[in-house]
């Protein structure tokens, strides 16, 4: 049972990053100092989401918005609660974390189909 709520969060990390990437890909297109920018981006990302410190911390800061309008705590919540805490995450976590990666997917996926046509004018 455990290995099969790993594999799906694992899956569900996959579906998200693909989509961020679609996302970025595109941005890096239309404006390519993004490329030297998301570095920088990223680094402050990963120091907002709970990864390396609890998230109670995130929580007393700023009322917890920041836990609440990351995308990616959705699917961290899902691996803390199974690899930590031994505990199985709720419906309604589950639901939050399936909702994410699937929006940024269909986003993503959107954002490129429909900026594809006017991409060989920036070669």
């Amino acid at each position: 049972m455990l290995k099969t709520r790993i594999v799906t969060a694992i899956i569900l990390l996959a579906i998200f990053t693909l989509g961020f990437s679609l996302l970025l890909s595109t941005l890096v297109i239309f404006f390519p100092d993004v490329a030297e920018l998301y570095p920088v981006v990223l680094q402050g990302w990963f120091y907002i989401s709970p990864i390396i410190f609890p998230e109670t911390v995130l929580e007393d800061l700023l009322g917890g918005w920041i836990l609440k309008l990351n995308p990616l705590y959705h699917i961290l919540k899902v691996f803390q609660m199974t690899l930590y805490d031994g505990l199985f995450p709720s419906i309604s976590q589950w639901m939050s974390a399936v909702f994410v990666s699937l929006f940024v997917f269909i986003l993503g996926w959107l954002v490129i189909t429909n900026s594809s046509r006017s991409f060989h004018y920036y070669n």
